[in-house]
């Protein structure tokens, strides 16, 4: 992850999907500027801020309440756009578990009930 990037892992381990919230401070990009291809698909849903996205050729500017879908497959850029904190929740398959560098983990399975 890029420098100043916060990111809250919100599911459980060990499934197959993996929900989370992502801080990006302005300026901030997920993965670099050059951004990154995985496996799998991604759904983000803007919290707060102004975020760009790129995907190939196409770029969207997303603002808070607007979602995007897209293929991990294809080269992509996240950055926040804005002058303030963006917020997104991301949803994505565990294939882009190698990419989370010690997780904050919700271990909802070990909890007492």
């Amino acid at each position: 992850l890029s420098e100043g990037v916060q990111m809250q892992i919100l599911s459980a381990k060990g499934r197959q999907l993996r929900m989370m919230v992502m801080e990006l401070p302005p300026g901030a990009t997920l993965h670099g500027s050059d951004g990154h291809a995985h496996e799998g698909e991604e759904c983000h849903f803007i919290l707060q801020g102004t975020v760009k996205y790129a995907q190939g050729e196409q770029t969207a500017v997303l603002r808070k309440g607007d979602s995007v879908h897209f293929n991990g497959y294809i080269h992509h850029r996240v950055e926040n756009f804005g002058h303030s904190l963006a917020r997104i929740l991301c949803v994505t398959n565990s294939s882009m578990e190698h990419m989370l560098e010690e997780p904050d983990y919700c271990d909802c399975e070990d909890e007492e009930a």
